[in-house]
C-alpha cells in the first residue's frame, strides 16, 4: 500500500475513533443534562414541600392557640357557672332557712271572744273561788284543743277574752240564789285571769251592750292584722 494511502488510512481511523469519542461524551453530556434537570425538579419540589410543610405547620400552630385560648376561656366560662351556681344554691338555702324562721315566728293565733253578760260560766265554777277559775280556764282550752283537732290544727296560741258587766252580772247571780257564787266571784275571775297570759276576764262596765261593743272593736283589730300579715 502507497504511503498516501497509509496515511489516509490512519487518519480516517482516529477520526471515527474521535467522532466516537466525542459521540461518547455528547451521550454523557446529555445524560448528565437529564441527571441534572430531574435532580433541579426534584429539589424544587422539595423546596416546595418544605414551604407547605412550614406554612401547614404555621396553620397547625395557630390552630393550637386559638384552640388553646378557646378551651381556655371556656374552662373559665365553666368555672365561673360552677361557682355561680354553688352561689345560688347557697343563698337559696339561705332564703328558705330565713323563711324557715320567718314562718316559725308568725303566730298562729286562736282568739276566743266571749259575751260575759249572756254566756258566763256555770255557778257551780264560779262557787269554787280561784280554783274554779282555774278549772274553767283548762276545760275552755280543751275544748278549743278537740275542735282544732278536727283539722289537725295543734300548734297556734289560745288567746281568751270574756267581756261582761260585772255589777249587772253579779246581780243577776245573786238573783237567780248562787249565793256562793256570787261571793266568789272576784276570786273566780282571778283565778281564770292567772290561768294562762292570755286569758282575760275583762269587766267593761254599765251600759247597754258594752260587752258587744268591745268584741266588736276586737274582730275589727284582728281584721286589720290579718290584712297586714
Amino acid at each position: 500500500m502507497p504511503p498516501l494511502w497509509l496515511g489516509e488510512v490512519l487518519c480516517r481511523s482516529r477520526i471515527r475513533q474521535d467522532y466516537r469519542q466525542l459521540s461518547s461524551v455528547f451521550a454523557s453530556d446529555i445524560h448528565l443534562n437529564e441527571l441534572i434537570h430531574e435532580i433541579s425538579g426534584l429539589l424544587k419540589n422539595e423546596t416546595h414541600h418544605v414551604i407547605r410543610i412550614e406554612e401547614l405547620s404555621t396553620d397547625l400552630q395557630a390552630f393550637k392557640s386559638a384552640y388553646s385560648a378557646e378551651a381556655r376561656v371556656k374552662r373559665e366560662l365553666e368555672e365561673e357557672y360552677t361557682k355561680m351556681k354553688l352561689e345560688s344554691e347557697a343563698y337559696k338555702r339561705d332564703l328558705e332557712a330565713q323563711i324557715s324562721v320567718l314562718r316559725g315566728s308568725i303566730e298562729r293565733r286562736v282568739v276566743c271572744l266571749i259575751d260575759g253578760d249572756g254566756a258566763i260560766f256555770s255557778p257551780e265554777l264560779i262557787a269554787q273561788g280561784h280554783d274554779g277559775g282555774l278549772l274553767a280556764a283548762k276545760m275552755l282550752t280543751e275544748s278549743v284543743r278537740q275542735d282544732f283537732y278536727k283539722y289537725q290544727l295543734d300548734q297556734y296560741h289560745l288567746y281568751v277574752y270574756v267581756f261582761y258587766n260585772k255589777r249587772g252580772l253579779v246581780d243577776a247571780i245573786g238573783r237567780a240564789g248562787h249565793w256562793i257564787a256570787k261571793q266568789k266571784f272576784d276570786e273566780f275571775t282571778f283565778g281564770f285571769n292567772q290561768a294562762a297570759e292570755r286569758f282575760m276576764m275583762v269587766d267593761v262596765g254599765t251600759g247597754k251592750e258594752q260587752a258587744d261593743a268591745k268584741i266588736k272593736g276586737e274582730l275589727l283589730l284582728l281584721i286589720s292584722l290579718v290584712s297586714l300579715s
